[in-house]
């Protein structure tokens, strides 16, 4: 019987999350996978984005590969082979689910851990592929919806998130957007004073990878950015 419940619980909020949030659109900032995964899992993700199975440890490589277009986002002159991973040395991003594993055969995302082939250039045009049409959700997205959009990025600063907002208003004034941070710095509690950021602290551990939040912490999440949507 408890079994029975909870899973009508959690079909419940996943019917709830997908009616609240049915005029917004969620893009992914990184700095991981972690906010695709949970975006999928909540069932809020509409489309597939370029952001969503890479590691960005520095978000001005996101707002520099916004700023021009994902120009370089997959230019062999800035990809190097970081063996789990290829890296761009450029935007200094680690795209370690694109590109094959020794071993295992080439699919449209790699979901396991291992070592990336050494002739990993012998598939770019693959991967082009599969990143351009995501690339293109994002900027047509971007350059068209009149919808509310939420860019969701987690471990950033005041300053990052200050940097990225004011290149969204200059290549997309017209957007309705929110830059949404989350976070586990207790000295970056509270309102930032940046228009168009929000953040949440969160601190509950546990999740499907060590360093990651649980689902019951993004479940708060959400439920704060419906707040932010629905005051």
């Amino acid at each position: 019987m408890n079994l029975f419940r909870i899973a009508f619980l959690t079909l419940f909020f996943c019917c709830f999350q997908i009616s609240v949030f049915c005029h917004v659109h969620f893009i992914s900032l990184g700095r991981d996978c972690q906010p695709a995964s949970q975006l999928i899992h909540f069932k809020l993700r509409l489309k597939p984005y370029p952001f969503d199975w890479m590691v960005s440890g520095n978000f001005s490589g996101i707002t520099m590969a916004i700023q021009d277009d994902l120009k370089y986002f997959l230019d062999p002159f800035f990809l190097y082979h970081g063996e789990s991973y290829i890296g761009n040395n450029y935007y200094q991003f680690g795209y370690n689910h694109f590109f094959p594993l020794i071993g295992h055969p080439l699919t449209e995302e790699v979901c396991v851990a291992g070592t990336v082939v050494p002739n990993y250039l012998d598939f770019l045009s693959h991967v082009q592929r599969v990143q351009n049409i995501r690339k293109e959700n994002l900027l047509f997205l971007l350059s068209t919806t009149n919808d509310q959009v939420i860019f969701i990025r987690t471990h950033a600063i005041p300053s990052e998130a200050e940097e990225f907002v004011n290149m969204i208003k200059i290549k997309y004034p017209n957007l309705n957007f929110i830059l949404f941070i989350v976070h586990e710095n207790e000295n970056l509690i509270g309102d930032w004073g940046i228009p168009n950021v929000k953040n949440y602290y969160a601190s509950q551990r546990l999740g499907i990878v060590n360093d990651w939040w649980s689902y019951n912490e993004w479940k708060l999440i959400f439920n704060h950015i419906y707040q932010l949507l629905h005051p």
